[in-house]
């Protein structure tokens, strides 16, 4: 019954939460939105990481339906983002608009989801249960249904609408097994960019390589292309890895939606 069901938020000076909760079916979810470039991140639960500017925001809810509005201007990249979306013990949606405004480079943008590890029995992405080890290991495939079997015996089941990108974009859903939670993202990322680097991810180099290093390791045939996002499909113990942007221009649009329902047990 609904009445169990809450939809609660919080809007802090750097940290905000929108936070789906249901203890009749025995789960809580924390919704967030990322967008990247090349060169950094924009967080809506923490605006303190990366080095993206947030303007004119707004974030709204009636304890059934939400919505939230953003300028995010970064070095490369100047967008707007838009979300709404509503959600009932039964199940809800999510709708969120990335609009350029003006040339920007994008890497990737996401419709986020975070649900305690000690909450799910099983996770599946369409037919392939995925095992929670604790690795923060990226389970990353071409966005299809995902399914939560919690311990309750309900269900949490997520259906992507596919709307078509903008080109070079490609519709991704991973589940990663952070220590205490799955992390699911429906993400639209560059796999096909129109720019790439080269990037140091390590505590002691944590910035794009020198660029004489760069044109070097990318004149090494098929080498540029099997470093692409190569610490998200082996292992984040890897030092460094390629990523990959696609140009966008004035008011191109880059549209994700999803949806879910519980099913009881």
């Amino acid at each position: 019954m609904d009445k169990f069901f809450t939809i609660d938020m919080t809007d802090g000076s750097s940290q905000r939460r929108l936070h789906l909760s249901d203890p009749t079916q025995g789960y809580g979810l924390d919704l967030g939105i990322e967008t990247g470039t090349l060169e950094s991140f924009f967080s809506f639960e923490n605006r303190a990481l990366g080095t993206a500017t947030e303007q004119s925001a707004r974030f709204y809810s009636d304890g059934a339906n939400w919505a939230f509005e953003a300028e995010i201007a970064f070095e490369t990249a100047s967008v707007m983002l838009c979300e709404t979306g509503a959600a009932t013990a039964m199940g809800g949606h999510r709708n969120l608009q990335l609009r350029a405004r003006g040339a920007s480079s994008l890497m990737d943008c996401v419709q986020r989801f975070v649900i305690p590890k000690s909450e799910v029995k099983t996770a599946r992405i369409g037919t392939k249960v995925i095992p929670h080890k604790r690795r923060n290991f990226y389970h990353q495939f071409p966005a299809e249904e995902v399914a939560l079997t919690l311990q309750s015996g309900a269900v949490l089941r997520f259906t992507p609408d596919l709307i078509p990108l903008p080109k070079g974009f490609a519709h991704m859903v991973y589940l990663r097994d952070e220590p205490d939670a799955w992390i699911l993202h429906f993400r639209a990322l560059a796999l096909a960019p129109d720019r790439y680097v080269l990037k140091g991810c390590s505590r002691w180099f944590n910035r794009p390589v020198p660029k004489a290093v760069q044109n070097v390791v990318f004149a090494i045939p098929g080498l540029r292309d099997g470093l692409l996002y190569i610490r998200e499909r082996l292992s984040q113990r890897i030092p460094f890895q390629v990523n990959g942007a696609v140009d966008m221009m004035l008011d191109d649009v880059l549209e994700l939606s999803v949806r879910w329902r519980v099913e009881d047990a």
